[in-house]
């Protein structure tokens, strides 16, 4: 198994037991490191909509129906409460389980981010890319690229639950990410920074654009660039 389809795997099930991929996670510490911060997240994400009911709610409501005439008035404002209150938490829960469940755009910076660093080493790659190897590279993922100028590396990879083209661009601050995302459709430009990184995200002919460098870096010339250079067939 290689890193392509091992991250496929985790980003799919990220408590697989499959043998072939806990030997390559054994093997490859960049494929490690990408495995436990896709399980943090995963914890993270189950506790939040994890949202318990009271075991004694059911008796609680039963028992104030008992009452007499005279407390009625008052066991139906305090029921009335509490169903709005158990409403609300489960509409919460619903949200929540929506939102992360599904291929939100507002979580999608996170998960550009995240990929950026699960490949930090591909931005000390030294090895230029010349346009043959550049368009064999991409042939298989309905791509046509032009000149690029100081491209260092391309190749094709696993993001979210599909495929996605990461390319290396030298800039002038330092190397910066470029990753075509196909499979990833959104309406407008969506922002990423943190303290390393700036970038951003936005509407390609076929998903979305993400364009991430060191801070201080004029992505916008970059991004100008895939744009012209670029054909989503």
């Amino acid at each position: 198994m290689n890193c392509l389809e091992f991250r496929r795997l985790v980003t799919i099930d990220p408590r697989s037991r499959d043998r072939e991929a806990l030997e390559h996670r054994h093997q490859c510490a960049s494929c490690e490191a990408m495995y436990q911060r896709t399980l943090a997240t995963e914890q993270i994400l189950e506790r939040s909509v994890n949202v318990g009911v009271p075991n004694d709610l059911g008796r609680n409501i039963l028992a104030r129906h008992s009452g007499d005439h005279a407390n009625r008035a008052r066991t139906w404002k305090r029921i009335s409460l509490n169903a709005i209150a158990a409403s609300l938490i489960l509409a919460a829960g619903i949200g929540l389980g929506m939102k992360f469940s599904a291929p939100a755009s507002s979580a999608l910076p996170h998960y550009v981010l995240q990929h950026v660093y699960d490949e930090l080493p591909m931005l000390t790659s030294s090895q230029a890319m010349g346009p043959a190897s550049l368009q064999k590279t991409l042939q298989d993922e309905h791509l046509k690229v032009n000149h690029i100028e100081n491209l260092k590396y391309a190749g094709a990879c696993a993001f979210r639950n599909g495929r996605s083209v990461h390319m290396i661009v030298q800039g002038e601050v330092g190397p910066v990410t470029v990753l075509l995302l196909p499979e990833e459709n959104i309406n407008k430009r969506l922002p990423i920074s943190d303290q390393r990184f700036t970038g951003s995200i936005s509407p390609a002919p076929r998903g979305s654009l993400a364009v991430i460098g060191e801070k201080r870096e004029p992505i916008e010339k970059i991004e100008h660039e895939i744009r012209q250079q670029v054909q989503w067939l």
